[in-house]
């Protein structure tokens, strides 16, 4: 062999071998995402990951596409899921009320390593609404009166405790109203409980109506 040609073949070598390793590291690259995208698709929860430099969505599973795909194309991921976190680049954790479509979610925010190296923030949602309601059921069985829907007498005295420090530290005064409903006792005896009832949800729901005490009658 002339030193020429075997410098070529040296070349041509080592062209290859570059050839073969990058197609290697892509196909890898390629089979890693490929495996953590059906890991995400099927965690059950929402998840998008960002990058942390330019803000770009790199990815979104099923579960996300599925529950907030107009979110996505009109550009109110941010705005929605993000408006607490600007200040915040670890991991977090925050409950995220979404008013137009009355649901609550848990989000959960980690910064991992991308499958090609670069920092993102992974973005975990879950929907929590109906634990949301079903704890605002059981406040207002603690805090509401059954028939009338009225505050009741335990969350008429914790409050009243608060206005009274209230008016001591501000050195403003306050008043209670109490009100009773004369000869009651008749109607219940006469027309029945049930004609009571109505009597008291009608004057419930008109005390509820006046400006200034709907949300101090209790």
């Amino acid at each position: 062999w002339e030193m020429d040609e075997v410098k070529f073949f040296a070349d041509a070598v080592r062209v290859l071998q570059n050839i073969l390793t990058r197609r290697i590291q892509k196909n890898s690259l390629a089979g890693s995402f490929k495996s953590l995208e059906a890991i995400l698709d099927n965690v059950g929860s929402a998840i998008y990951v960002k990058d942390m430099e330019t803000e770009e969505i790199l990815f979104a599973n099923r579960m996300f596409k599925n529950t907030f795909d107009s979110e996505m194309k009109n550009g109110m991921v941010e705005k929605l899921f993000e408006a607490n976190l600007k200040y915040n680049r670890g991991t977090s954790y925050s409950e995220v009320e979404y008013k137009e479509k009355r649901r609550w979610y848990d989000l959960h925010t980690t910064v991992i390593q991308w499958v090609d190296g670069r920092r993102v923030t992974l973005c975990s949602i879950f929907d929590i609404t109906d634990k949301k309601l079903y704890q605002k059921k059981i406040e207002q069985q603690a805090n509401n009166d059954f028939l009338t829907g009225l505050y009741n007498r335990m969350c008429c005295e914790r409050d009243l405790l608060s206005y009274i420090d209230e008016a001591k530290i501000g050195g403003s005064k306050g008043a209670v109203l109490y009100l009773d409903l004369d000869d009651f006792k008749h109607i219940n005896d006469g027309l029945g409980h049930q004609y009571g009832d109505v009597l008291l949800k009608a004057i419930s729901h008109s005390l509820q109506r006046i400006e200034g005490v709907e949300n101090s009658c209790y």
